[in-house]
């Protein structure tokens, strides 16, 4: 295993993590306000 190489996917890993709570976040912004209508 090199040990480089699994470190730059623990960056890319905390990269899309990062990403994909940003994207959650905006998901549940939205029904928020879809709810908020009914």
């Amino acid at each position: 295993m090199d040990i480089e190489r699994l470190k730059n996917e623990d960056e890319v890993m905390k990269d899309t993590k990062v990403e994909f709570n940003f994207k959650t976040d905006k998901v549940k912004e939205l029904e928020e306000k879809k709810n908020d209508k009914e």
